[in-house]
């Protein structure tokens, strides 16, 4: 019993050790003249299930929040509009006591972060570091990709719509006979080959430079139900391991 007891003393003294009265002052602006306010969660949370969901109202394109909270941690804002549509670019953020600036716009513009406190920007250097090398590739492949949605807008333009899903089923099976379908299935694999890359580049970076994004990174992708199949969890297992489970000792993302 006295072992139980010195034990759970432990755990609370490290706990606490992470507890403190965080404020973390927020500013934004958003391009997106149809979002009318904005959804704040924690990171990794499913917003249609977590019951804390704070809600920003949005004021001629401008936004403000002061977040108060006892523990740093990943957040992330998600335009209204969006949410309703079913897919989002969202803004994300290390609550520390630091004023952030946000900026947002439509779906398929990366939101841009600037905060003043340290694991925020540690976060927004891993961005800024491996998009110089990593954009201009994902886009080549997003241009290759939209060059042949239109030759295959083209090819289906006037069929109705039975016809059409015909062509598309075609197009994606295997043994089709579309000239067209080599070339989606290789531009598919390029892609992926980009992502991939990319995605052990920002496990690297972040056994390089331990932060708390990184902590939340490895969390968040070990927890996943993809983990088991994703070809890059090796990567974070093995970085969690060499670096972060001796890092940040009794955050809650350790869980």
């Amino acid at each position: 019993m006295k072992h139980v007891i010195t034990n759970l003393i432990l755990v609370i003294c490290t706990l606490s050790g992470w507890a403190q009265s965080i404020t973390c002052q927020i500013e934004g602006t958003t391009t997106d003249t149809k979002t009318t306010k904005l959804y704040l969660v924690e990171s990794g949370a499913d917003i249609r299930t977590q019951g804390n969901v704070i809600s920003i109202s949005v004021i001629d394109g401008k936004f403000s929040y002061t977040l108060k909270t006892d523990v740093m941690r990943c957040y992330e804002l998600i335009a209204d509009n969006q949410y309703e549509e079913g897919s989002w670019t969202p803004a994300y953020f290390i609550s520390e006591n630091q004023k952030v600036y946000i900026t947002m716009g439509g779906n398929k513009d990366k939101a841009i972060t600037k905060g003043s406190g340290k694991e925020t920007k540690m976060m927004q250097q891993l961005n800024d570091e491996l998009d110089a090398i990593y954009n201009p590739l994902f886009n080549a492949a997003d241009a290759r990709r939209d060059s042949l949605d239109a030759i295959l807008q083209k090819e289906v333009e006037g069929m109705d719509a039975d016809a059409k899903r015909a062509y598309i089923d075609d197009l994606l099976s295997s043994d089709s006979k579309n000239p067209h379908a080599a070339i989606r299935k290789q531009l598919e694999e390029d892609y992926e080959a980009v992502y991939m890359k990319w995605r052990i580049a920002t496990v690297m970076w972040l056994e390089k430079h331990p932060c708390i994004y990184g902590l939340f990174e490895m969390k968040n992708s070990l927890s996943s139900h993809r983990a088991q199949t994703a070809p890059f969890t090796p990567y974070h297992i093995s970085s969690y391991k060499n670096t972060y489970s001796k890092k940040y000792e009794g955050h809650p993302y350790h869980k």
